[in-house]
């Protein structure tokens, strides 16, 4: 019976992982512009007078 080490499937699951990382910094940046849109109106709104 012969079976694949776990060695050679590396170099393809490093692959995978950076592939996956590189994708990060984009994903939090439309995270954090969507943030963006919908919190700076709040935060340059004035704030509310008590009566």
């Amino acid at each position: 019976m012969t079976t694949t080490p776990d060695r050679l499937d590396l170099p393809a699951r490093r692959c995978r992982n950076a592939r996956r990382i590189a994708a990060l910094p984009q994903l939090i940046g439309a995270c954090a512009e969507a943030a963006s849109t919908v919190y700076q109106p709040i935060a340059a709104a004035r704030p509310a007078r008590k009566p």
